[in-house]
């Protein structure tokens, strides 16, 4: 407890899941929140949550994180908390299509949600966390920036966008003390989510991930807690894939039944945290 005190941290995309998950970790860990998204009761609640769990101060601002002018909102917002230490970039969106099928308006909305933001988050915090004396992003990106899920084209172009600039970032600001990191997630399931797979579904799940379960919200915002305190001040420019082992194995060791008897048996169980 406590890695965070005393910090002010931007979460951007705040929801269900990950989106609420890291601001409580943040918050147990002493950090003040200015949190964002469109809007919708989940951000009031993760607000909420904030206050009564851990006593820290949490500030709303609603607003679309591709216009510059909600990034001005930030850090407006920001200034009354002291100041911005670390920006977590989750915002996300997606259109199922491949190149053909996905129109130019959809490509364009994912890469300002998805890709765009980011560069904003850094024009509008980086010459403030210098000034400062240094400070540091964590990415939410995702394993498809890495490998390739189907009919997810525009989402995977914006995450893999997202892992370039993020080594960029980091080696061209490393020396005026910023750090930047990402987080690639596996498949992360609510509890919600898992209500509505049936037997078949949630076993096939299961059988992606070699840890013995599938992700939960808490998993990535433990590591981004990790990679935005001084525990990682040696650690910049990572794609962290947290992911239970999905992206080093290949597709045959998951679904193919010979490969399948070399190391795993057949009778599996969906394990929880």
């Amino acid at each position: 407890m406590g890695r965070l005190e005393g910090k002010v941290a931007v979460v951007t995309g705040v929801g269900p899941g990950i989106g609420t998950a890291i601001p409580r970790a943040f918050a147990r860990e002493g950090a003040d929140l200015v949190l964002v998204s469109r809007g919708g009761p989940a951000l009031d609640q993760a607000a909420e949550t904030v206050e009564l769990e851990s006593g820290r101060r949490a500030v709303v601002v609603r607003g679309d994180v591709s216009e510059r002018s909600t990034w001005k909102e930030i850090a407006s917002a920001a200034e009354g908390l002291g100041g911005v230490d670390i920006v977590v970039n989750s915002a996300a969106t997606a259109t199922q299509g491949n190149i053909l099928e996905v129109t130019e308006e959809q490509w364009d909305h994912t890469m300002a949600v998805n890709l765009k933001s980011v560069y904003l988050s850094c024009q509008t915090f980086i010459p403030q966390m210098i000034e400062r004396g240094g400070g540091n992003f964590v990415n939410i990106t995702s394993v498809n920036g890495i490998i390739a899920n189907p009919r997810l084209v525009d989402y995977a172009a914006s995450k893999a966008g997202m892992n370039g600039l993020t080594r960029n970032v980091a080696l061209d600001f490393g020396p005026s003390g910023i750090r930047m990191n990402a987080i690639a997630p596996g498949g992360i399931f609510t509890e919600e989510a898992v209500a509505e797979m049936d037997e078949e579904e949630a076993r096939s799940t299961r059988d992606n991930y070699l840890v013995g379960r599938w992700g939960v919200p808490e998993d990535i915002a433990n590591a981004a807690v990790y990679l935005a305190s001084d525990e990682a001040s040696f650690v910049t420019g990572v794609i962290l894939r947290v992911d239970g082992g999905l992206a080093i194995q290949t597709p045959e060791a998951a679904v193919r039944k010979s490969f399948r008897a070399l190391w795993r048996d057949d009778l599996v169980r969906i394990e929880h945290v």
